[in-house]
């Protein structure tokens, strides 16, 4: 019977960490120094989330995350020129821009590619 009630007990501690925290609200954007310039990109929100890729993007472009299930300790987005060679435009500066709740936690810029990180 103590075995029992030992597993029980652990069970519903587990059950207790595994409940999802608060929601977040993420927004991811890039814009490019020329508007007409297609972008690929890549981005996750959470730690060991899984990651999603666009091609061919126009810029600017912008994302709304609302599955925080996996936390927003940990934020990837990285853009870089389009592999179409019919929108690129070599030297182009990027910049990508992570906002949580409405606060941007980071801004970058670069040349051909950008890359903000969270954590």
């Amino acid at each position: 019977m103590r075995i029992f009630a030992a597993a029980a007990i652990a069970a519903a501690l587990l059950a207790g960490c595994a409940a999802p925290g608060p929601k977040h609200v993420v927004v991811l954007s890039v814009s490019a120094q020329d508007p007409d310039t297609s972008a690929d990109v890549t981005y996750a929100v959470g730690a060991g989330a899984e990651s999603h890729q666009e091609s061919d993007v126009d810029t600017p472009w912008t994302a709304t995350v609302d599955d925080t299930s996996k936390g927003v300790a940990k934020i990837v987005l990285t853009a870089a020129l389009a592999a179409n060679p019919d929108a690129v435009v070599a030297g182009t500066v990027f910049t990508c821009k992570v906002t949580v709740d409405g606060k941007a936690v980071v801004t970058r810029s670069g040349k051909d590619k950008v890359s903000c990180t969270v954590g």
